[in-house]
């Protein structure tokens, strides 16, 4: 942590399980008030990510300091924003949204479940022995699959290229499998 007298500011790390990131606080005297800006500077580079804004969980986990901690009640908070950049992300939430899912994503999706279903079951039967899916090592070609359902999840486009890449990549490694 450090701070800048000159300019009442505070700049401080914030480490949780996997969010990291900064938050620099800024006191600006207003009369008999001060107000408190908060900006917070988050790692966006893991999967949890993918499900909750890193930034909005340091601007809430400082919220939620500031209330429990505050010695005087009249303390007034006012709605915690987000950064411009991280409201694009708001829309990049997974969800499961099979209403508004055109034909091709409900292939994409039940396609998937089954892919994920067919690991379960017998691949190899000899008779007196049997190997599922996952004992073959075949769920190494779920990846193949990520791609599609997390586009699909975020309800955004596939790239045609990336989309054919993983098709014709799975077609490919399934004929070889046999």
């Amino acid at each position: 942590m450090t701070k800048n007298e000159n300019l009442y500011q505070i700049d401080a790390a914030y480490k949780k399980f996997m969010t990291r990131g900064t938050i620099l606080i800024t006191l600006i005297p207003q009369g008999t008030d001060t107000k408190i800006t908060v900006v917070s500077t988050a790692n966006m580079d893991n999967i949890y990510a993918l499900f909750k804004s890193p930034n909005k969980t340091i601007l809430s986990a400082f919220k939620e300091g500031l209330d429990n901690n505050s010695p005087n009640k009249a303390t007034r908070l006012h709605e915690v924003s987000s950064a411009p950049f991280d409201d694009e992300r708001n829309d990049t939430k997974m969800k499961f949204d099979w209403k508004n899912w055109n034909l091709g994503g409900k292939v994409i999706f039940v396609a998937g479940c089954v892919a994920i279903i067919s690991m379960l079951m017998k691949w190899v039967d000899i008779g007196i022995a049997s190997q599922s899916g996952l004992s073959q090592g075949a769920f190494l070609f779920l990846g193949l699959w990520v791609y599609p359902l997390l586009m699909l999840f975020k309800n955004k486009s596939i790239n045609r290229l990336w989309g054919l890449v993983c098709s014709i990549a799975s077609i490919v490694i399934t004929i070889g499998y046999m």
